[in-house]
């Protein structure tokens, strides 16, 4: 049976260009609590973090990584509307395709439901979907399975029926361990690392360089 009858996405870097406002965010934050930021725009771009909180408490302790995410969400909220790109090139009518066709949608991030809200107020194309599952809704961030569960229980839908699209390896790991299956979205990194991504998968994950291939997937 064709993968059609429900897609969840991934948020940051596979729906929307959010790089340059988590640096802001970032560097204003850890410049808060330390007096300087430490080289954060270059760990964030050698490991992608799939979660806000999450990955600011793995790396700086429970009490310091709260409390950074706190201010990491203040400067969020002030600067979302100046310093989000917006949708990738494609999502727009890939969103839309999938819309008209009534495939349901769901989001499933790592994202904190702060900044999903302050992003929900710049971008009115995320009321397309019809699920949306934040890192405040699970107890352990991707590759664990249990966001991607959440969504399905939401939508009453079997895991078979259903694709999860990402720009992480975390991803498609998270949606194979949930039984679906994962699409890994290239669009967001440069030339050179889709081609070693694209070496990395498994034969059995979807390579997506445009959100077009997507579509040709899974619209008649």
């Amino acid at each position: 049976m064709a993968v059609t009858q429900c897609v969840l996405f991934d948020l940051d870097g596979t729906l929307i260009e959010s790089h340059a406002l988590y640096a802001t965010c970032a560097q204003a934050a850890l410049t808060a609590e330390f007096g300087s930021s430490p080289p954060f725009k270059d760990l964030v771009s050698k490991t992608r973090p799939i979660s806000e909180r999450m990955f600011l408490i793995d790396w700086l302790g429970e009490e310091v990584g709260a409390r950074v995410h706190g201010r990491l969400c203040d400067v969020y909220e002030a600067c979302a509307a100046d310093l989000l790109g917006g949708l990738y090139a494609g999502v727009a009518e890939l969103l839309q395709g999938l819309r008209a066709s009534g495939v349901p949608m769901g989001i499933v991030s790592g994202k904190s439901r702060r900044a999903f809200a302050a992003t929900r107020e710049s971008m009115k194309e995320l009321d397309l979907f019809d699920v949306v599952i934040l890192e405040d809704d699970v107890s352990a961030p991707k590759p664990d399975p249990e966001g991607l569960l959440l969504a399905l229980s939401a939508f009453g839908m079997p895991a078979t029926n259903a694709v999860y699209v990402g720009d992480t390896h975390a991803d498609v790991d998270a949606a194979k361990r949930a039984g679906m299956v994962g699409a890994f979205a290239l669009w967001s990194h440069s030339d050179e690392e889709r081609q070693q991504i694209t070496e990395s998968l498994a034969p059995n994950v979807w390579r997506l360089h445009a959100p077009t291939e997507l579509a040709a997937r899974l619209l008649p």
